[in-house]
């Protein structure tokens, strides 16, 4: 794979982070939640940062030429999700939300399109990079559950 597709495919992926971190941020901000809810969004929120975070010093590494890595994305396979994940935040841009609809919706982008699933695509020898994509995987399977859960009143 050519280094600039790479790390377009990188720029790519730290985007998903960043665009799960505003939506769920713009959760957190809404009026109408419960102080527990907006706690929880906050956390999601902060998570998704720390994704895109981790993702932004991999690609550091890489352009830096300090890891070998492997990526197995096709572009237009992430140009597909970032496509999809785009009609999930019009969704939430229609106005103010019940918790119940943002629970739903945040289920239905954790569980459809499971960012985490191109993490699995990155192969590289370097134990510390595995371990932190392993966290994002982690993190993300925590979240559909806890959201899929939610969307369906089990708390």
């Amino acid at each position: 794979m050519p280094d600039n597709e790479r790390d377009q495919i990188l720029l790519g992926l730290i985007k998903i982070e960043s665009v799960l971190n505003r939506l769920y941020s713009r959760f957190s901000a809404q009026k109408n939640f419960s102080p527990p809810v907006k706690r929880f969004w906050e956390t999601i929120a902060h998570e998704e940062m720390l994704h895109a975070d981790t993702l932004s010093g991999i690609r550091r590494q890489v352009n830096d030429g300090g890891i070998n890595i492997d990526i197995d994305i096709k572009i237009e396979k992430l140009k597909e999700f970032i496509t999809n994940l785009n009609v999930f935040i019009k969704k939430a841009s229609t106005g103010s939300m019940s918790e119940t609809e943002a629970y739903s919706l945040g289920a239905q982008i954790e569980a459809n399109l499971n960012e985490s699933g191109f993490t699995k695509l990155i192969k590289t020898t370097d134990k510390k990079i595995l371990e932190l994509l392993k966290g994002i995987e982690n993190d993300t399977k925590k979240h559909r559950v806890i959201l899929v859960n939610y969307s369906r009143g089990i708390k």
